[in-house]
């Protein structure tokens, strides 16, 4: 109505949407969307598992459902390792629950262990189907699609999931199903998931928004943001005695910065037995080869922590000019 506060509704960090025909993954390899919202067969598709379908984004619906029920993500209940290569659905006890949802305890997390098992093929269909589901059971009634028995997919350790001493858990299931309603006619207005700059470009995190800071001429201020000649950049997983590690890639050339601490540790492990000093008269920066990639190593305090390896057919030429100092 075009009296109401709600005209243009917009429904955000679901992760990113697709149609049937795109992907999550970049052609490098990388996943694209919001880790705790994520399904785990989209981090398999990574190592090679068949490419995602339409049941990603009905995964993260449910996530976000059981949020709202419990007050607690469901990736805070395992571990990142568990989190993305063995999944499984935790026990969740009645306490776990705002207070009227408790008496239906078991049918309401039956629900939920079937909107989130960790096979697509085995979760609702539809949104329309799962809200049936969740329906039926604030009724007392357990959906013949519903498990049973969800604690029988757990098999290993996980902290249940617990309501805050001092939240505010939602007071009954209608409240629930009247967001969740609100939601779900914003997606079918909107005709799919706006996503935000945010989610596109996320804030560095502890140590990499540190390295970010300390070289702000080659690293961007945020991830996937281009930075020194036009590279993009983003999160790595760490090597060797490294803190943290950031990859940039882009026209033919591959850039790794890396923390490693301190001085010490960087020039024991993330350094070249034939290295070159360059000086400006101001800067200075130790270089040499590693590999068919060349290293330079910062000199100044408080940048000679960190190792920045460039791998390009002008990798040396490209280092004599690499803005560490600015």
């Amino acid at each position: 109505h075009r009296d109401s506060a709600w005209n243009v509704p917009l429904l955000t960090d679901f992760g990113i949407s697709l149609t049937q025909d795109e992907t999550r993954l970049t052609s490098a390899g990388f996943l694209i969307g919001t880790d705790r919202y994520m399904a785990p067969e989209q981090f398999r598709s990574v190592q090679g598992g068949p490419v995602p379908g339409d049941s990603v984004d009905l995964y993260a619906f449910a996530l976000i459902v059981f949020e709202m029920l419990t007050l607690r993500p469901l990736r805070e209940t395992m571990s990142q390792e568990a989190w993305r290569f063995a999944r499984r659905f935790p026990e969740v006890p009645a306490h776990a629950l705002a207070a009227p949802d408790q008496s239906r305890a078991g049918e309401i997390v039956g629900v939920l262990a079937r909107a989130l098992a960790d096979d697509p093929s085995q979760r609702y269909a539809s949104a329309r189907e799962f809200l049936n589901a969740l329906e039926s059971a604030d009724a007392g009634a357990v959906t013949p699609a519903a498990p049973t028995a969800y604690t029988a997919q757990t098999t290993q350790a996980a902290p249940p999931p617990a309501i805050p001493t001092d939240g505010k858990p939602l007071r009954s299931r209608r409240l629930l199903l009247g967001a969740v309603a609100l939601l779900s006619v914003a997606v079918l207005v909107v005709g799919g998931i706006a996503v935000t700059d945010t989610l596109r470009h996320p804030d560095w995190a502890g140590d990499e928004k540190a390295m970010a800071a300390a070289l702000p001429q080659v690293l961007p201020d945020r991830q996937n943001d281009a930075g020194w000649l036009g590279m993009t950049c983003s999160a790595a997983d760490t090597g060797d005695g490294e803190r943290a590690r950031i990859t940039c890639r882009g026209g033919g050339r591959t850039l790794i910065a890396a923390d490693f601490g301190d001085a010490d540790t960087r020039d024991r492990l993330g350094s070249s037995r034939e290295l070159q000093e360059l000086s400006d008269g101001e800067c200075v920066i130790k270089t040499g080869p590693v590999g068919d990639a060349q290293v330079a190593l910062p000199q100044a305090e408080g940048k000679d922590r960190y190792s920045l390896l460039l791998a390009s057919d002008t990798a040396e030429e490209d280092l004599r000019g690499i803005p560490v100092c600015s």
